[in-house]
């Protein structure tokens, strides 16, 4: 199985090209990160390898984030039409 950076620095956008970068036969979901909004907000642990493009937070495309080619996170999106975080 890959091994990933042990670096405090690295994000979900990191961990997730590792992963791509250095597939293993039989990689079992428990190595993807969780979508960081399900994770926060409803305490659920979805797998996912989808990241935003501008925090580099893992999310779940279609419910959190991936609208159209702008692959951006739901709290983003919310942040540059509002300018405040969500939550």
């Amino acid at each position: 199985m890959p091994q990933l950076s042990s670096s405090s620095q690295t994000t979900d956008k990191d961990r997730i090209e590792q992963l791509l970068r250095n597939p293993q036969p039989g990689e079992i979901v428990d190595q993807w990160p969780p979508c960081r909004i399900c994770a926060a907000q409803f305490n659920r642990n979805r797998p996912t390898l989808r990241y935003c493009r501008s925090c580099e937070k893992a999310y779940c495309e279609g419910e959190h984030g991936g609208y159209g080619a702008a692959a951006l996170c739901l709290a983003c999106i919310f942040k540059s039409i509002w300018g405040t975080p969500l939550g």
